[in-house]
């Protein structure tokens, strides 16, 4: 489940906070969806997840940790693959 939160954490970068917005924006949007899915996260693992306070405990610390690599690691990702697509786009052949 920490895979499907890391998603989610990459998902902040294009569909919360937008690329084309000013960097303070887009700061603001980050941690208040951060915030969010934090609170819902840390709640749901309170709860006890759908079977109610009987089931088995959710790993909520794997899910938060997968979040922040999603939400750390993806623009580093980006900037890298979008670095390599330029090189190999001005790439010449003989």
């Amino acid at each position: 489940m920490g895979g499907v939160f890391g998603l989610l954490g990459a998902f902040g970068h294009i569909g919360v906070a937008r690329p084309w917005e000013d960097r303070p924006t887009r700061w603001r949007k980050l941690a208040a969806f951060t915030a969010v899915m934090m609170a819902l996260n840390i709640a749901y693992a309170m709860v006890g997840g759908v079977g109610g306070p009987e089931s088995p405990s959710i790993a909520w610390e794997a899910h938060a940790g997968g979040f922040f690599a999603g939400l750390f690691l993806f623009p580093w990702l980006l900037r890298r693959n979008l670095q390599e697509k330029q090189k190999s786009r001005f790439h010449v052949v003989d």
